[in-house]
């Protein structure tokens, strides 16, 4: 299993979901009848564990504590102290964290990644 989703199902996030596993682009026509929420946001930059884990062991340690929290002010704090070491590897957790894709941060971030 690589992902789930909750029952109801919504349709965007079926297509967004799709999009993200199977890298597929939708072209949408323009169709008044479609909700807007249809139109997926594009996935976030993919991001290595050794990005993170060149990171001060300190600033993982609490990044980790703030996704786990669901502490989106403190991680977006943070994110702006990662912007320091490194700009896309901000960008990358500043998508991920908008898109709430706390699963991905919480892999990104455990302990068993190389620090």
């Amino acid at each position: 299993m690589d992902d789930f989703l909750g029952k109801p199902i919504k349709e965007a996030e079926l297509f967004l979901k799709i999009q993200e596993h199977l890298g597929v682009g939708y072209l949408y026509a323009a169709d008044k009848t479609r909700p807007a929420a249809a139109t997926a946001p594009s996935p976030a930059p993919a991001v290595k564990p050794e990005w993170v884990a060149k990171l001060p062991a300190e600033m993982i340690g609490w990044m980790r504590h703030a996704v786990q929290n669901g502490d989106m002010e403190q991680l977006k704090g943070l994110i702006r102290q990662v912007a320091k070491h490194d700009e896309p590897l901000a960008k990358a957790l500043r998508s991920l964290a908008d898109q709430y894709d706390y699963d991905a941060l919480c892999r990104l971030l455990s302990q068993e990644n190389p620090q």
